[in-house]
């Protein structure tokens, strides 16, 4: 899924496979071990522009993420942001219920810029980009998600 906001911000994340591709779902249900998904992330914030790789959401993290998404795209006004169990990312909408749709992504650990080495807890919510987004942009990011999920099941 791609999202372009304004002034060449962007965020572009890609499921790059299970973090452990050949392990099964434990007999009595859901396993987390099972379900972690490598995301590959191509962020720009306008100016600088990095890449990271990092089994940061779990199966049904990215299915929520795609909701999400939709919930926004649709001006749902009691979901304003999603995190995971991983704290690489955040998403929080900053505009205000009815406005055009903007996004923050704040981007921590191993999603954060490579250039800032090593991170305090004063600085954990230090990287972000904002994009404003139309709503049809929304919807089709969190449909290109759910589609290549569809390679990706819950195990």
């Amino acid at each position: 899924m791609r999202l372009d906001g304004r002034a060449g911000r962007a965020l572009e994340l890609t499921i790059d496979g299970y973090q452990f591709p050949g392990m099964a779902a434990e007999p009595d249900g859901f396993d987390f071990d099972a379900n972690w998904l490598i995301i590959r992330g191509r962020v720009s914030d306008g100016a600088r522009e990095w890449t990271f790789r990092d089994p940061c959401l779990l199966t049904d993290e990215a299915r929520e993420l795609a909701a999400w998404l939709e919930a926004v795209a649709t001006d749902w006004r009691d979901l304003d942001a999603t995190d995971f169990i991983e704290p690489n990312l955040e998403f929080r909408r900053v505009s205000a219920p009815g406005d055009a749709p903007v996004i923050r992504v704040t981007l921590r650990l191993e999603a954060r810029p490579p250039w800032t080495g090593d991170v305090s807890e004063d600085d954990w919510d230090k990287h972000f980009i904002e994009l404003e987004l139309s709503r049809e942009a929304l919807a089709a990011a969190a449909s290109d998600l759910r589609d290549e999920l569809k390679r990706y099941p819950k195990r």
